[in-house]
C-alpha cells in the first residue's frame, strides 16, 4: 500500500511533465523584443501593402476596413536569420445604421524581419496555427518546416494548403538561378 508521500511523488512527476508539454511550444519562448506585438501592428500600418493597412471607405461611406485581431505565433530562425510570424485577421465593418452584417473577414500570415519590416505575407490564410520551434502546425498536422533547406521552397515559396507564402530567407533562388543547371547542381550537392 502506498503512503501519502509516495502518492504525492507519484502524481508530481506526471504533472511536471504535463506542464513541460503545455509550455513546450514557441508561445513560452522569450522574445528578444517584449513589445513585438505592438511593433508588428505598427509595421503593418506603415507597410502601405494593400490589405495590411486599416482604412476608411474612400467613397465617403461610413464603413472601415480594419485589423480585428492579431496572433503572434513566435519566431523562426535559420542560418542566423530570425523572423516573426503572426496571423492577422481583418474585417470590413458594415455601414453605419445598416442592418447588413459585416463581411466575415479574412486572414493573412505575415512574416516580419527582426527589425519588423514585412518580409512576406499571404492572403486567405486559414488561421488557428501554432509554431513548434521552426515548424508551423495546424492541430497535429505539419504545414511547413521553416528550418528545412527545401530547394523547391527556396524558389517557389511555401505551399500552405490553398495559399502560397513567398520565400523570405536571404538564400532565395531566383528564376535565373533556377534555370541555371550548374547552379542547381551545386545547390543539390549542398543539400
Amino acid at each position: 500500500m502506498l503512503g501519502f508521500r509516495s502518492v504525492r511523488a507519484f502524481l508530481t512527476l506526471p504533472l511536471a511533465c504535463l506542464v513541460c508539454v503545455a509550455y513546450g511550444d514557441s508561445a513560452s519562448v522569450p522574445l528578444s523584443e517584449p513589445k513585438a506585438l505592438l511593433r508588428i501592428v505598427e509595421s503593418l500600418e506603415k507597410s502601405k501593402i494593400d490589405g495590411l493597412v486599416s482604412d476608411k471607405s474612400s467613397d465617403g461611406g461610413t464603413e472601415t476596413y480594419h485589423l480585428k485581431s492579431i496572433d503572434l505565433l513566435g519566431t523562426v530562425t535559420r542560418n542566423r536569420e530570425t523572423f516573426y510570424l503572426a496571423e492577422a485577421f481583418y474585417i470590413r465593418s458594415r455601414p453605419f445604421g445598416s442592418e447588413t452584417p459585416p463581411a466575415r473577414g479574412h486572414s493573412f500570415l505575415v512574416v516580419l524581419s527582426s527589425d519588423f519590416a514585412v518580409a512576406s505575407h499571404c492572403y486567405g490564410f486559414e488561421g488557428g496555427c501554432r509554431l513548434k520551434g521552426n515548424v508551423l502546425m495546424k492541430g497535429d498536422k505539419v504545414l511547413v518546416d521553416f528550418g528545412a533547406n527545401n530547394i523547391s521552397a527556396r524558389h517557389h515559396g511555401y505551399a500552405l494548403g490553398q495559399v502560397d507564402l513567398p520565400y523570405f530567407f536571404s538564400d532565395k533562388i531566383t528564376d535565373e538561378q533556377w534555370e541555371d543547371e550548374d547552379f542547381m547542381k551545386k545547390e543539390m550537392k549542398q543539400k
